[in-house]
């Protein structure tokens, strides 16, 4: 019995590199989306590690609060993707939807009809 769970572990540990090894591309929507605050949806495909991330087009737009870049990454757009501040998430003129801090190897894009939108509005209200 203690060698067949032995057997058994070994297995899984040999294969456990190849499962944590990342994904070259991804799309947004493989780790879910909220229309109400797709934040941990957008943060999670941003963190796992795939070289180029796909904010694919959604029936509304990816709301989200503040998202944490890094380095190595390529945020691309599907064209008529839009990424959306939440409402009343962004209150200070300093506030930003991206931070990316000592970051290298970044590269943001869109296709056609492709947004970004924070809400001015929000941060203008004394």
């Amino acid at each position: 019995m203690r060698k067949a769970i032995a057997i058994i572990t070994a297995l899984v540990l040999s294969t456990l590199p190849l499962a944590l090894t990342a994904q070259e591309e991804v799309k947004a929507s493989q780790f879910g989306f909220n229309p109400a605050d797709a934040t941990r949806n957008l943060q999670a495909a941003i963190d796992s590690g795939a070289r180029r991330v796909i904010v694919d087009r959604q029936a509304t737009p990816w709301l989200t609060t503040p998202l944490q870049l890094r380095s190595d990454l390529e945020l691309i757009l599907e064209p008529g993707a839009k990424i959306e501040a939440v409402p009343g998430a962004f209150q200070d003129i300093r506030d930003a939807m991206f931070t990316a801090t000592k970051v290298s190897n970044l590269t943001i894009a869109g296709g056609p009809g492709a947004e970004i939108a924070m809400r001015k509005q929000d941060y203008l209200d004394p």
